[in-house]
């Protein structure tokens, strides 16, 4: 379901409140550093989580995968919720049966990273189309951000109606 309006009082960045108005579609945040963009993709992420929304957290996660889960429920380390959530979302199990919309964007994905993701042994890879198992940790950023993708729309998480919030999606975009 998509946000179509977002209202409060209660938001540091901005004396006197908010009030936004979303169109259908894309809607960009655009500001300079600490103008609250991130405070703000949070706050919308944190009242809409129950609905079909993911939010990317601006940190590359998947390359951090193995034991991050596990250490911050043991350990309860201080971590941003965004963080665990995202890996959480992208551990999940793909769908056994993907829209038609969503397989095109995977075909082009998949060319883009020349491969698809994998999760093995608590741990994100590229498989290679000439079959070589690249571990996120040594790929390079803008595959890492295209593989999320790729990963999320795989899990089914990403459908007609869901709500993608992105912070800083052009880094590693080159």
């Amino acid at each position: 379901m998509a946000v179509k309006r977002f209202v409060t009082d209660d938001f540091s960045p901005f004396k006197g409140g908010l009030n936004i108005e979303f169109c259908s579609g894309v809607n960009v945040f655009i500001g300079g550093n600490g103008t609250g963009k991130t405070t703000l993709l949070k706050k919308l992420y944190r009242e809409h989580k129950e609905t079909e929304t993911v939010y990317v957290p601006e940190k590359d996660m998947l390359s951090h995968s193995k034991g991050f889960l596990a250490l911050c429920s043991d350990l309860k380390m201080p971590f941003e919720k965004t963080e665990i959530d995202i890996l959480v979302k992208a551990e999940r199990p793909e769908t056994n049966y993907i829209k038609p919309n969503a397989a095109k964007t995977l075909d082009k994905i998949k060319n883009v990273i020349d491969g698809e993701v994998v999760y093995e042994n608590d741990e994100f890879f590229i498989q290679k189309s000439d079959g070589a198992l690249v571990p996120f940790r040594l790929e390079a950023s803008g595959y890492k951000k295209f593989g999320l993708l790729w990963k999320l729309l795989r899990n089914g998480l990403l459908e007609n109606g869901s709500v993608l919030l992105w912070d800083e999606p052009e880094n590693g975009l080159n």
